[in-house]
């Protein structure tokens, strides 16, 4: 639930007798969780939700156009550091203008394939031990970029949006150097009612470093069930290929959560490099506070296997 900090309302100096009414929002969600990861045998207090503090604001501008703008910092709860040491607007931080033209903003913020494709995938939506991670193919965590231009339509159910990056602070996934190429990507996707489809191309950050991905998801009511596809290079020229497969459906007042991601690297020596399965049951105490649980497994790791998260988040 995000909170209404304030909405003004103000006559420009310069546009006569024109009103603008701003509307500034506050938002955020902070989680922990208490487990064990994959591959470690330590029990941790961690980040179980991508904790953040945003603030988004949004101005009308009179004939169905606006302004808006969006700043999100990004921390780690169980010490209170930021996520990024570099930044501090590490989630976002970017301007716009939309309107019936559809949508133009410029600045860091998410790839289309990750938001509009990968994440469409993941009930757990990329959050805490029990995340599937899919739609990346295996090929890296480039899941946003600096200095972006980006354009959005939406009409029909259809959503088109086309990005590209500058290659300065985009060659690494701390953004510390120049990419080899230009970061360019795409995403069209299509809701309607309990359908969603998708599917989405990054080009990253040289001439082999590619990945593209699609996503069907579809909620019968008692069961929503979810469909991933990735293949892709990474920059060191190896190809991997992604398949996931999960579901979700009410059981109480909570919710029950299954999901199996599996990568492989493809070409002569052709192998399974992640076999990971993950339940969990997630359950509401109100509409902003959830306490859960999840284990999950993956039977590529050489030791500690298993992993379990249980924690709480809360949504502002």
């Amino acid at each position: 639930m995000k909170l209404r900090l304030l909405t003004l309302t103000a006559c420009a100096a310069l546009s006569g007798p024109t009103l603008a009414q701003t509307t500034v929002t506050l938002y955020g969600i902070v989680g922990l969780e208490v487990g064990r990861n994959i591959g470690s045998d330590d029990t941790v207090v961690q980040n179980g939700a991508n904790s953040r503090v945003g603030i988004r604001a949004v101005e009308d501008l009179g004939g169905g156009n606006q302004a808006f703008a969006t700043l999100e910092h990004r921390v780690d709860p169980e010490s209170g550091t930021q996520s990024d040491a570099a930044r501090f607007w590490n989630g976002a931080a970017y301007v716009g203008l939309q309107g019936h033209y559809g949508r133009i903003w410029l600045g860091r913020d998410y790839t289309p394939l990750f938001l509009d494709i990968a994440l469409k995938g993941d009930p757990w939506s990329y959050t805490g031990i029990g995340a599937l991670d899919s739609g990346l193919g295996g090929i890296g965590a480039y899941t946003r970029y600096d200095n972006t231009i980006n354009y959005q339509i939406k009409g029909g159910g259809f959503s088109l949006w086309l990005q590209a990056a500058e290659r300065d602070r985009n060659g690494t996934a701390a953004g510390t150097e120049a990419a080899i190429d230009r970061p360019m990507g795409v995403a069209l996707s299509y809701a309607s009612g309990p359908l969603y489809l998708g599917v989405g191309y990054d080009s990253r950050i040289n001439d082999v470093d590619d990945l593209w991905a699609a996503v069907a998801t579809y909620d019968f009511g008692a069961v929503k069930l979810y469909a991933t596809y990735a293949a892709g290079t990474n920059v060191s020229d190896v190809k991997f290929r992604e398949m996931v497969f999960a579901a979700t459906a009410p059981l109480g007042s909570g919710q029950l959560r299954a999901g199996l991601d599996q990568i492989k690297r493809r070409g002569d020596a052709a192998v399974t490099v992640k076999q990971q399965v993950t339940v969990g049951y997630h359950y509401p105490l109100s509409r902003r506070t959830t306490v859960f649980v999840d284990v999950t497994n993956n039977s590529k790791v050489a030791d500690n296997k298993t992993g379990f998260g249980i924690g709480l988040k809360h949504a502002f």
